[in-house]
This record gives structure tokens, C-alpha cells and sequence, in this order.
């Protein structure tokens, strides 16, 4: 229940200053309804859509915060370290790690496989769309960044398949 609240309260506050450009935001979205279906019992549906979405947020992060992007270098300048690391933290950590410890992984694989298809889906609907290399400030070529979610989505199925 707590979690759900925590999912809730994220929502809530990521909602008053939105940028759907920014992929974070999608995935709050998607936290938001993620929580949503729980209360209805309804999560193990979407499970690994939101675990996979996650992950690709996580591990996009960390990659442009390598890269020097230039949305985390002036976030960073803005904020201040505690703040950048905090805000980090919250929007694009926290909500994964609440899904993996109150949730239980569904066991039906060949929906679970299309779950994760789904996240992948999502993600190169709203790529074609906003253009992330531009909105994020990355000096880097389309085709890693689209062939490194690519291989983060075949990861995340072979998990799902023997996890």
C-alpha cells in the first residue's frame, strides 16, 4: 500500500512542472498508472512494461550523465550536487526499486515477453517524436542511442523469459 502512495505522491509532484519532451516524464506517467491498476489488482499485467521502462530510464541517465549531456550539466549547476543527486534519485531511481520490492514477477512468459515489447514501443513512439538527442543536449549519433534500447530490451525479454 505504501508504495503505492510513494508512486501517488511522485505523480503528484513531478505533475506540477511536466515536460513530456523528457522521458522521465513518460515513465512517471506510467508509474502513476502502474499504480492505478495495483489498486485494482491489475498490476502483474504490466509489469515488465514498467520494469523495462524503468531500466531504460536508469541506464539512459547514467549513460548521458557520461556523456555530459547538457540538461544534467545545467540541472547540475542550478541544484547544486545535494539537490541534483536527490532529484536524481527520486525521479529516476526510487519509483524502480519500490516496483521490484512490492511487487511480485509475474510467471506467464509469453506475456511477459510482449510486456517488455511494449515498453519498447512506448519508447520509440515518443523518440520519433521529441528527438531526444536535441532536447537533452547529446552530441551523439541516433543509431547507439536507439541500438543501445534496443539491446536493453532484449536483456530485459531474456530476463522476463528465464527469471
Amino acid at each position: 500500500m505504501w508504495g503505492y502512495v510513494f508512486h501517488i505522491v511522485t505523480m503528484g509532484v513531478a505533475s506540477f512542472s511536466p515536460n513530456f519532451e523528457h522521458f522521465t516524464w513518460i515513465s512517471l506517467a506510467a508509474i502513476g498508472a502502474f499504480a492505478a491498476l495495483a489498486c485494482c489488482g491489475l498490476e502483474r499485467h504490466y509489469y515488465w512494461t514498467i520494469v523495462t521502462i524503468e531500466v531504460i530510464v536508469i541506464l539512459g541517465v547514467t549513460f548521458m550523465s557520461q556523456l555530459q549531456c547538457d540538461v544534467f550539466e545545467e540541472a547540475y549547476a542550478e541544484n547544486g550536487a545535494f539537490m541534483f543527486i536527490m532529484g536524481n534519485f527520486v525521479m529516476h531511481y526510487a519509483p524502480l526499486l519500490v516496483v521490484l520490492a512490492l511487487t511480485p514477477c509475474p510467471r506467464v512468459v509469453y506475456t511477459n515477453t510482449a510486456q517488455v515489447w511494449i515498453a519498447f514501443a512506448l519508447f520509440m513512439g515518443w523518440y520519433y517524436y521529441d528527438k531526444p538527442m536535441q532536447v537533452y543536449g547529446c552530441r551523439l549519433s541516433e543509431s547507439i542511442d536507439l541500438s543501445g534500447v534496443f539491446l536493453i530490451c532484449v536483456c530485459m525479454n531474456l530476463i522476463a523469459i528465464y527469471y
